[in-house]
């Protein structure tokens, strides 16, 4: 059965989302690094290359799920979304671990630093959405991408 004629599932929808999310992050991780001097993130490079990989591996999952409706979920898909997710929380805590000496400061004092302050709210959205978009992906392992249509 080819995937034209299955009907999509929720844990689609979930994935998906999941990728929306992921690239919210890196467009957050990129504003972050470039709100002013002195606030460059050193690893940029190798964290947005690992969320590209995570997407592309969510996009792998789909595709080999959406491949064998009848059979379920196969090892292939479950890796790869196995192997994302790992990359989404990775990327998320990079992105917090890099900017805790600044965000830091911003408490205790340097709070007066508008320029810190948006840094601070770029890089939890970043964060943030990697994150949830790691959950979303636990969760949509769990439910099925498609279902087999009805004759």
């Amino acid at each position: 059965m080819s995937s034209t004629n299955a009907k999509k599932g929720i844990g689609l929808y979930l994935d998906v989302v999941a990728m929306v999310l992921a690239v919210a992050g890196i467009i957050a991780m990129v504003v972050s690094t470039t709100m002013g001097e002195g606030y460059e993130f050193a690893g940029l490079g190798m964290c947005i290359a690992l969320a590209v990989v995570a997407i592309a591996l969510v996009v792998v999952a789909i595709y080999t799920d959406m491949q064998g409706v009848e059979k379920g979920p196969g090892l292939v898909a479950l890796f790869a979304l196995g192997v994302a997710i790992f990359l989404m929380v990775y990327v998320g805590v990079q992105v917090v671990s890099s900017r805790a000496l600044s965000i830091s400061g911003l408490f205790s004092w340097n709070s007066m630093d508008t320029t810190g302050w948006s840094m601070f709210y770029a890089a939890v959205a970043s964060a943030g959405c990697f994150l949830v978009g790691a959950i979303l992906l636990v969760v949509g392992c769990f439910l099925p991408i498609a279902k087999k249509a009805e004759a």
